[in-house]
């Protein structure tokens, strides 16, 4: 059949006019409200300072083709404003039963690049709470700003040539007003923002399908996040170090520690574990009934009767311009322990420190302080302490005067994966890493692997190191059975003959494969140790964390 241009130009318009009126399945009718997210709920995030709340729901069926789910937030349930996403891969869906959302600390609140004006969420019907971010409109974000704490960023010159004198009334009569140096909206960078203890925020979310489609939202819920005491420390370990008559301290950082005040340690004679454990379980008691007051369950005040029988030992701040620590030692002189500064000054009898207990705190700006499990001091003497790695600090060549180089140590390396490959699983990619300073910079990295029986069953020259080497093993070779890597270096300087380091990998049942463990310089095992790096500047009051390096 022949058809004129013109015909044909025709029967185009009408196929493509067709097409349209098909429904594409991703946009085909739907129930939406098999859409709409169940089961969102709130929680205060404890042992913080009153600023974090999670979030969660249920995900929808992966049938339902979701990729994303955007959770919205705000002060009155009728504007909430878009926060944050998580993705979902389409094909596999959420595995779990509850999808979750972290609201803490810092995050974004605003910046130069935001809208000028209120916009609402895409596909959202009229009446619908949910608006985009927050937009450059002081109108808007105005009455925002109570409601939170906000970390303001601008550039030097807008602080200099753009402020303003800003006068704030006085509340009341006689006293001066509050002066400020005000800048425009415009003007700041970035705005962040987060949540205020006790203050109440709504939050709801809402499901995105892969046709770009946004779904009806929940109804919202409220959350109130709590001030909490910091959480309790895991653990401290102690040993008094006899010929030097020196108490040495270690312990766990928490993680979360933005509200804490004070690092402490405690002392105690055994007798007292009674009173202590009473004087402890009562500020417990205190901060639930503070918690119960707040939320209207109770109006009657709980006040601690029972006193701290621990002596105060050590004490150092937390916060700025601290920087934070996991180690303390305090010295024993004539039978006392004392610290001026922070007005201490303890009997201790040497000969008997079997008959003391120790216990570190954490204790916030609210007052709260949480305790680590008693510990006693293990008795050595300075020749059982490791020995603290001699370094040198240089000048870093060739840059912009601005680097120096904190050199220590030899080469390590260590084992940090493995995976049979082939059918036969003759072969065995392992991966690993490694760490060396220019003193010792690393040529060759030389591998010899046993088997169970001590039979050496293959070796490995890294003249390149790239991170993974194959260890071929025999064929009749039992796949389950441990492996022993030793490990020796050749290095543009010497670093002795019998420098090497041995890690096994051990199969585990649960992967079924075969899992690095941990890495022995001699019998030292490198786990054990972390190396910390301070410095300051002849401004600087303290020394401040500048790196951290694990052992392996």
């Amino acid at each position: 059949m022949k058809l004129s241009l013109f015909k044909s130009g025709s029967f185009l318009i009408l196929l493509v006019f067709c097409l349209l009126l098909i429904p594409i399945s991703s946009h085909a009718a739907v129930n939406e409200q098999d859409y709409v997210i169940q089961g969102i709920q709130t929680y205060d995030i404890p042992d913080d300072d009153g600023s974090g709340l999670m979030i969660s729901w249920k995900p929808l069926p992966k049938e339902r083709r979701i990729i994303e789910y955007r959770v919205y937030r705000g002060i009155t349930p009728d504007s909430l404003f878009y926060i944050g996403k998580i993705d979902v891969n389409v094909k596999t869906g959420v595995m779990g039963d509850a999808m979750y959302f972290y609201d803490t600390d810092f995050n974004y609140f605003l910046d130069t690049q935001a809208s000028g004006k209120l916009k609402k969420e895409k596909g959202q019907p009229k009446g619908s709470p949910l608006y985009r971010r927050y937009p450059r409109d002081i109108n808007v974000v105005g009455p925002q700003l109570p409601h939170y704490s906000i970390l303001s960023v601008f550039d030097e010159k807008s602080f200099y040539y753009k402020s303003q004198k800003v006068e704030v009334p006085a509340e009341e009569e006689g006293e001066d007003p509050t002066v400020y140096a005000g800048l425009k909206l415009r003007d700041f960078t970035q705005l962040a923002k987060k949540l205020l203890p006790d203050h109440e925020y709504y939050y709801t979310v809402i499901a995105v399908n892969e046709a770009r489609r946004y779904f009806p939202h929940a109804e919202p819920v409220v959350g109130i996040p709590r001030e909490n005491s910091p959480e309790n420390p895991k653990e401290l370990y102690s040993v008094f170090v006899e010929d030097i008559n020196r108490l040495q301290f270690e312990w766990n950082l928490a993680n979360f520690a933005d509200d804490h005040w004070h690092h402490s340690i405690y002392m105690m004679h055994k007798d007292d574990l009674d009173k202590f454990n009473k004087y402890y379980d009562e500020q417990k008691a205190k901060e639930i009934n503070d918690l119960e007051i707040k939320e209207g369950i109770t109006t009657e005040v709980f006040e601690p009767t029972a006193e701290n029988p621990a002596q105060l030992i050590f004490r150092r701040g937390s916060g700025y311009p601290y920087t934070p620590i996991k180690t303390a030692y305090v010295d024993i002189v004539d039978g006392r322990i004392i610290d001026e500064e922070n007005d201490i000054n303890v009997e201790i009898d040497p000969e008997k420190i079997d008959d003391y207990v120790f216990v570190f705190s954490f204790d916030d700006l609210e007052g709260y302080e949480s305790f680590s499990p008693f510990a006693t001091a293990e008795t050595i003497t300075s020749a059982d302490l490791p020995e603290v790695p001699a370094f040198t600090v240089s000048d870093k060549p060739d840059d912009k005067g601005d680097y120096n180089l904190v050199k220590w140590g030899k080469p390590t390396v260590f084992l940090t994966n493995s995976n049979y490959l082939g059918e036969k699983k003759n072969k065995l990619l392992v991966s690993y890493d490694y760490k060396f300073n220019d003193d010792y910079k690393v040529r060759n990295i030389y591998f010899r692997i046993f088997d169970e029986n001590g039979n050496e069953i293959d070796y490995v020259n890294e003249f390149q190191p790239d991170m993974k080497i194959i260890v071929k093993l025999p064929e009749d070779a039992d796949k389950e059975q441990s492996l022993t890597f030793e490990m020796s270096f050749r290095c543009n300087n010497p670093v002795g003959e019998d420098y090497s380091i041995s890690q096994k990998l051990t199969f585990d049942d649960q992967s079924k494969s075969l899992v690095p463990g941990p890495a022995f310089l001699g019998d030292e095992n490198l786990s054990n140790y972390e190396y910390y790096v301070y410095k300051k500047n002849y401004t600087s009051p303290e020394f401040r964390l500048s790196k951290k390096i694990a052992g392996t």
